[in-house]
């Protein structure tokens, strides 16, 4: 359970993500035997974000918008349950300072 108060998000500075985390984005379970994965990456800006799914032959599996708060970590699950056993690239585009912020992704599904 939370506790303390609520409030606008903000950069913590020294206490946040460091600067190299920032950059990261990365799934979760990979490989993925179940149905969902999570997306976790740092939004510098608020806005609507996607996450796109790709067989390696570049075939689109799924493709999800969804929106972001600025200056934060961001946790997003997605249903995988349509994905057979294989590697997949993923494709994530979100907001940031200097523009669209795009990292790509592999994920393994093992069924």
């Amino acid at each position: 359970m939370r506790s303390g108060s609520e409030g606008v998000a903000q950069d913590l500075g020294s206490v946040g993500p460091a600067d190299h985390e920032k950059a990261l984005a990365f799934l979760y379970p990979n490989p993925l035997r179940d149905q969902n994965v999570t997306v976790r990456f740092f939004s510098e800006q608020a806005g609507p974000a996607r996450f796109e799914l790709y067989t390696l032959e570049g075939e689109e599996v799924s493709n999800e918008e969804f929106l972001v708060q600025g200056g934060q970590v961001v946790e997003h699950q997605f249903d995988c349950s349509m994905a057979r056993s294989g590697i997949y690239l993923g494709r994530l585009v979100y907001p940031g300072v200097s523009g669209t912020q795009i990292r790509t992704m592999t994920l393994a599904v093992e069924r």
